[in-house]
Parts: C-alpha cells; structure tokens; sequence
C-alpha cells in the first residue's frame, strides 16, 4: 500500500503516482498504440492505480463525458487541485499544484512542466475535472488513510517489541556486569 501517503488526501496519490514516471520516458498503454491519444490513456492509468475508476479512456472527450458534474469548465470559476485532469483542446493532463502539471506527450514522453508552458503548447486549459467530486474518490481516500493507520498500528507494534527485547538485553548485560556471570 503507499507508505508515502499519510494524509489519505487522493490528490496526493495521484501526484505520487505520476510523479514515480520519469521525464521523457515513453509510457504507452497497453491496449492503445494511438501516440495521440497517450495522453488520456496515462491520466486514466495513474488514477487507476490510485483507485479511481468511475472515469477512463483513450480519449480526453470521452472522460469528460464520463465525468458529469465532476467536469468544470475554465470559465466557472473552479480553481483546480492536486490531482484533477486539466482538459485542453487537444490534450489533457494532471494538475500536480504550484502550477505545475504531468502529461504524456504524443512524442516527447512523460513531461512535467508549468501551466504557464502548456499555455504556450496547448492553448488555454478548457477545464478540470475534480477527481475529489468522482464517486469512487471518497472511498479511495478513506481505504489510503485506513491502510496507513494499520501501517502506524503495525509499525508501533514492531517497535514497542523492539524495545522490550532492547531492555531485555540490557538488563541480561547489567546483570552480568553486577554479578560477573
């Protein structure tokens, strides 16, 4: 389970996810030879990996589409977090925060950048979609956080017995260093 999620915030898991693919590398879904279409499929499998399933495709229009009242337009006023999909005319992407976002490009790979860059490749984004007002992302956020606090329950567990078998040890030494056996 992600150890390095410990707010159970799906935002930040999606970010982590993305953020474990490496600038430029070449990441191709598997059912989708389309490089045009990269894009969708890589948004689609980091937030798969993260859980979110209610929305995924190839195509960008398609998980718009899918998205319903998740969907906002730039327009709207929406101001997007961590981990949303950023919707260009001819692209999308995730929304990493401190306006900054990670997409796969048709053919430059895996790229993180700034917004202020994709304005100059893209266009101005047409919308978001909130990956917080999907149906799955409040039980996505709920299993992380619950993972992490048994990951805290067994780490606890591990070092409460540790330091028993620590002043064991201790006390066996002192006692042969007091009675010299």
């Amino acid at each position: 389970f992600p150890v390095t999620i410990i707010t159970g915030n799906i935002g930040a898991a999606i970010v982590e996810e993305a953020k474990s693919h490496y600038e430029g590398e070449q990441w191709k879904a598997a059912d989708n030879d389309d490089l045009a279409r990269q894009c969708a499929s890589f948004v689609t499998d980091v937030w798969r990996k993260v859980g979110i399933t209610s929305v995924g495709s190839s195509n960008g229009n398609t998980m718009v589409s899918q998205a319903g009242s998740a969907y906002h337009t730039a327009n709207s006023g929406y101001t997007p977090n961590v981990g949303d999909m950023i919707n260009w005319a001819e692209h999308v992407g995730i929304y990493m925060g401190n306006g900054q976002y990670t997409a796969r490009n048709s053919t430059g790979g895996v790229h993180t950048g700034s917004m202020a860059e994709a304005q100059q490749w893209f266009g101005s984004p047409e919308g978001y979609i909130s990956v917080r007002e999907l149906p799955d992302a409040k039980n996505i956020s709920t299993k992380i956080f619950s993972s992490f606090s048994q990951f805290q329950k067994d780490n606890a567990q591990m070092i409460g017995n540790a330091l028993k078998e620590k002043a064991e040890l201790w006390k066996d030494k002192y006692a042969t260093i007091v009675t010299g056996k």
